[in-house]
């Protein structure tokens, strides 16, 4: 069984968890809402992904967003979502 996401991509079920992060507490971060709608890949890391960024020292998803602030930032070990694509 497959999940289609936004861009119509199909993701098998398998490869994604379920929304571990929802009963979190407290407010919602953008991290937080932006893993809860696009879901996790198990085995695929943020720092291999082509959208992982450094600027000056904090970790950036350019899918997620690229602002200044702290609140944006995100972990090299961190679980790849689903719009995770491979460096070249």
């Amino acid at each position: 069984m497959k999940q289609v996401d936004i861009f119509g991509n199909e993701i098998p079920l398998e490869q994604m968890e379920p929304k571990p992060l929802e009963n979190q507490g407290g407010r919602i971060t953008l991290k937080t809402w932006f893993r809860n709608n696009y879901g996790f890949q198990n085995g695929l890391y943020c720092k291999n992904c082509k959208y992982f960024k450094n600027k000056k020292g904090h970790y950036k998803c350019e899918k997620m967003s690229t602002s200044n602030s702290r609140d944006t930032d995100i972990r090299k070990n961190d679980i790849g979502c689903c719009l995770y694509e491979r460096k070249n």
